[in-house]
């Protein structure tokens, strides 16, 4: 089973967490294919382990113990990854480079360790929610927001259980 394993608040002030760090003690647990991407915890990987809550509770429970402080895991699949990519939430909406006024929006995908509910996208000041899937969702930060904004509102409205990553990143995790 592949699954891709999104740590989140690392590397933000003392939380320091090295990614060639993070690789070994997933090959030390006995997981294969195991790589990172990009400092803020991704991990691909795989394993026979096919429950995700004890997977997850294996993976926090490590980290915890090897960083001293907590570290909360987000799962998915590679292919919930690629559903998502397929779904692509952003079809509809220009890309950064084709804005024609110059300013620059950032995709963010939010993703979360339980299910959500909501229905109708959400726009605010500053940044808009443009899909709510089961457990994730999709949203734009226009140039004048903030993704902490963003992330402080959809902690509220949601539950903390999450972690928000750049569209970029997401294709990057897949290979697109």
């Amino acid at each position: 089973m592949q699954y891709i394993a999104f740590l989140r608040g690392i590397n933000l002030g003392k939380r320091q967490v090295k990614m060639g760090d993070l690789q070994k003690i997933f090959v030390d647990l006995g997981f294969t294919e195991v790589k990172t991407l990009i400092a803020t915890g991704n991990v691909i990987f795989e394993t026979d382990e096919q429950n995700e809550e004890v997977l997850r509770v294996k993976l926090e429970t490590v980290l915890e113990k090897r960083f001293a402080f907590s570290i909360p895991v987000i799962l998915r699949t590679k292919r919930e990854i690629e559903k998502l990519l397929e779904l692509n939430p952003f079809k509809e909406i220009a890309t950064p480079s084709a804005r024609n006024d110059g300013s620059k929006v950032r995709l963010q995908v939010t993703l979360f360790g339980h299910m959500i509910n909501g229905r109708v996208p959400i726009k605010q000041n500053g940044f808009e929610i443009v899909y709510i899937g089961k457990r994730d969702i999709a949203s734009i930060v226009y140039p004048d927001g903030k993704t902490t904004e963003l992330m402080t509102y959809v902690d509220k409205i949601f539950g903390k259980n999450s972690t928000t990553r750049n569209w970029n990143t997401i294709q990057k995790l897949i290979g697109d």
